[in-house]
């Protein structure tokens, strides 16, 4: 039995809404902090082929469990996706999780995903959303799900914090 408590990244949060309908496990909860029309910084614009019409729809939140924040997530999308896809403006949680709700709304399917990893020191702002003292280090995920066709569907940038098991992966020794 393992005592360590992990975070899980999209990949599990994924197959977890996909079987129960639910994103998060019992106990965690999020606070959509953000949400609407933004212009999209260079590393997003980039990641979801943005040339001409840097707008991009965000939806940032905190996700929570009683000992506190576990992490802190923005996703983007391009503007045909949030114009077919209205819930991604309001501040409300989407039940299913924003991926499944995205595929239903606009017929595109998530095929699969890149994910890149960096740590640094937090923001002053990724601080004060994680409750950590500033110049902490923060664990930073970057993650782009591709649709059937390998469209940037989503862009996803997840802040975790330290001292917190992040994901976990078992392979074959083979």
């Amino acid at each position: 039995m393992r005592s360590l408590e992990v975070n899980r990244r999209a990949r599990e949060l994924y197959g977890r809404a996909r079987q129960t309908g639910k994103i998060y496990t019992p106990g965690e909860y999020a606070v959509i902090t953000s949400a609407g029309w933004l212009e999209a910084p260079d590393h997003v614009a980039e990641a979801l082929g943005l040339v001409k019409d840097r707008r991009a729809v965000h939806r940032r939140r905190v996700t929570n469990n009683q000992d506190g924040p576990i992490t802190l997530s923005t996703s983007w999308f391009a503007p045909d996706v949030g114009q077919r896809a209205p819930k991604l403006l309001e501040p409300e949680r989407i039940q299913e999780g924003t991926l499944l709700y995205v595929e239903n709304m606009t017929g595109r399917q998530g095929s699969y995903a890149e994910d890149r990893m960096c740590a640094r020191e937090a923001t002053g702002e990724e601080a004060e959303d994680l409750q950590l003292a500033a110049g902490s280090a923060v664990l930073i995920v970057h993650h782009v799900v591709f649709d059937l066709q390998d469209r940037p569907l989503e862009f996803a940038e997840a802040t975790y914090p330290p001292h917190r098991w992040a994901f976990e992966q078992g392979y074959p020794l083979t």
